[in-house]
């Protein structure tokens, strides 16, 4: 009996370490839409977000990934922006255009939990959209990617930013998330809040509605 006690104690033990040793790990999922993948991964206070353009040989624009919206319950307003890609596939100019004067690779990233938008920042030109790879040379390309001035240089393949958020932790996943594609659409507005005027209305025809019907059952 001893022996049996001692046996159970250790394998509480072990999965006591077991639990140690897999609590705290982060979330991650990666997820296609369209012509491109999305991968997050969640940690404490930190979202670390990739985004690959898997379009082979593209010819527009409207292929191309620029931005990534999505909610992430619990998350404050956005603590620290750091979307410049830690890691990228390199960017390309295609055509003889280049963009002078501009900030590499910089896109926006602003929110709150209902409601995050990462992307290039209007009115800032959009370059640095995030192209798929090609084998032959870009040859079908059109306008909008071929000696397009405002629209060059492009993020080749894929990009990977890191978000710093309050009160992310590493069971935090991601909600609504969407690749946005191309360089004419416009983000989502968060759902709205009842103002305070509008549910202290709506709990007094609440409470009238009670009391009338409790009237009307000892009339």
């Amino acid at each position: 009996m001893k022996k049996f006690s001692k046996m159970i104690q250790g394998l509480a033990v072990i999965v006591g370490l077991l639990v140690l040793a897999t609590s705290g790990q982060a979330a991650t999922a990666t997820v296609t839409q369209g012509f491109g993948t999305y991968t997050w991964t969640t940690s404490a206070g930190s979202i670390d977000i990739t985004l690959t353009d898997i379009a082979v040989n593209p010819t527009s624009i409207i292929q191309n990934i620029s931005g990534f919206t999505f909610g992430a319950a619990g998350g404050g307003n956005e603590a620290f922006q750091f979307v410049t890609p830690t890691s990228t596939g390199g960017v390309i100019t295609l055509g003889t255009d280049t963009t002078p004067g501009d900030t590499p690779i910089q896109w926006s990233f602003s929110g709150s939990s209902s409601l995050y938008v990462l992307g290039w920042n209007p009115p800032s030109p959009p370059d640095y959209t995030i192209i798929g790879l090609s084998n032959n040379g870009y040859a079908g390309a059109n306008g909008s990617l071929v000696d397009n001035d405002p629209h060059n240089p492009f993020i080749l393949h894929f990009a990977e930013f890191v978000l710093s958020i309050d009160g992310i932790t590493s069971e935090t996943t991601l909600s609504n998330a969407t690749i946005q594609f191309g360089t004419s659409w416009t983000p989502p507005s968060p759902p709205s809040v009842p103002e305070a005027s509008a549910l202290m209305f709506l709990s007094t025809g609440l409470v009238g509605l009670v009391v009338w019907r409790r009237k009307k059952r000892f009339e």
